[in-house]
Order: structure tokens, then C-alpha cells, then sequence
């Protein structure tokens, strides 16, 4: 079953700029969905599009077999979660109390035990009396997708997840969003410029350049299809010394 069907996006923004030219794809129920390409290539222009928070210059789009239409969007909106790059939280706030604000938001009912779900799946716990400002880069990342799970949404889409987070702190997201991924009903749409997130977290992926989909498949078919690529190890004698140039 298809959670999103895109028939011919197209996007063309008031200065001329044409970010999208034709896009059109499914994602299935359940699976984790890449979006990869470079910075530029449309990938944040289609988020916003599904999200309603951009009208598409031309193009059909369902969520959940319905046509998303301005009437349609408040009712589909209830069932979408979003952690954009940009933090969403309050940093005065301390990590509980910016998830408590947002699951009243929401309308969260008996949000206490969603909330202690939530922060231990993400590690956030014994964080839940900091405020948000004092956090590290990789706790302000878990906290900010928190805030877009508090709902239960069955489709949610994240944008560059682990942007500008040390690896250990990268590793600990995407082992996160695993456990998300398995013991949620959700469907995730992740956007990324790397192919090692891409390759990690999706079941099928789709590249985006310059506003088109180039390919579409899970990402052994895509690495099969472009190459894998090559590591290149590099080992330094132990008496190397450093030199002036």
C-alpha cells in the first residue's frame, strides 16, 4: 500500500527558479524512504510540497489515497510528523518542558507516557531537566525529532537527521531511528546529501538532482547500478615527524 503517490511535480519559484521538473513517486506504508541529493537539488521544495507548506506549480499529490488539497490538509495533517534541519524547540526551556509544550500543542493525551517512551528510545532522559540551549549538537537533534513524534504520526519526514553531528553521536540517531522504524507504525521519509545516511537508514531511496529523479530502488540496486564506490585507508609510519613547509 502506497502512504504517498507524487504525479508530475512541478515547481517553479517567483524569481524563476525551477526546483522541481516532473517528480513523480510512490512510497509504500511502513518503509523508510530516502530522498538523496545534493544541497539544491529539490529535495527540501518536495518536502514542503507534501507538507502543505508549498503549492506545487503543477502536479497531483495523495497521502493515505487522498488528494491533498487545502480542505484535505486539515485532516491529513494530524497523521504527519516533521524534524526540519533547523531546531524547533525553545531554548529557555528545558528538554521537558519544550516536550510538554508541544504534546499539549498536539493534543496529546496521558503525553507523560509518551514522552517517557519517546526519551528513552532517543536517550533523552536523564537530559529531561536541562534546558534545551545547553544540550550538544547530537542531544539537540534527538529532541528535535521527539518533538515531531509526540503525536504518533504514521508518516513522518525528516530533513538531513544527523546534520553536523560527530560520528558517535551520528550512530547513536540512526540506531534510534532503527528501533523507530521497527517498533512504530510509522512510514519515514528521510532528505540527505550522504549516501553512507541514505545507505544506512533506507529501504529503497530515490536520487534527486537539479529537480528531477535520476533513480529509484533500494540501495544495493542503486549501488549496483552507479558503483559502490572506494575506501581509501591511509596508515602513517609511527616515526613520522612533523615538518615545516
Amino acid at each position: 500500500m502506497n502512504i504517498v503517490k507524487l504525479l508530475d511535480i512541478h515547481h517553479t519559484y517567483p524569481n524563476g527558479v525551477q526546483a522541481l521538473k516532473g517528480v513523480s513517486l510512490e512510497i509504500k506504508k511502513g518503509e523508510v524512504f530516502g530522498l538523496l541529493g545534493p544541497n539544491g537539488a529539490g529535495k527540501s521544495t518536495l518536502i514542503n510540497i507534501i507538507l502543505g507548506l508549498l503549492r506545487p506549480t503543477r502536479g497531483t499529490i495523495y497521502i493515505k489515497n487522498t488528494e491533498l488539497t487545502n480542505s484535505t490538509f486539515n485532516i491529513l495533517k494530524k497523521d504527519i510528523g516533521y524534524a526540519p534541519q533547523e531546531y524547533v524547540f525553545y531554548d529557555h526551556l528545558t528538554v521537558l518542558e519544550n516536550a510538554k509544550l508541544f504534546a499539549v500543542a498536539y493534543g496529546v493525551k496521558d503525553y507523560m507516557d509518551r514522552i517517557k517512551e519517546l526519551f528513552d528510545l532517543f536517550q533523552l532522559h536523564e537530559f529531561r531537566n536541562q534546558r534545551a540551549k545547553n544540550l550538544s549538537g547530537g542531544q539537540k537533534r534527538r529532541l528535535n525529532l521527539v518533538l515531531g513524534m509526540l503525536h504518533s504520526p504514521s508518516l513522518l519526514f525528516l530533513d538531513e537527521p544527523s546534520a553536523g553531528m560527530d560520528p558517535q553521536n551520528r550512530h547513536l540517531l540512526w540506531e534510534s531511528i532503527e528501533k523507530l522504524a521497527r517498533t512504530e507504525n510509522v512510514t519515514i521519509v528521510l532528505t540527505t546529501h550522504l549516501m553512507e545516511v541514505a545507505d544506512r537508514l533506507s529501504n529503497r531511496l530515490a536520487i534527486i538532482d537539479h529537480g528531477k529523479i535520476l533513480a529509484i530502488g533500494t540501495p544495493t540496486e542503486i549501488k549496483r547500478k552507479f558503483g559502490e564506490g572506494e575506501v581509501i585507508e591511509i596508515q602513517l609510519a609511527s616515526d613520522v615527524k612533523e615538518q615545516a613547509f
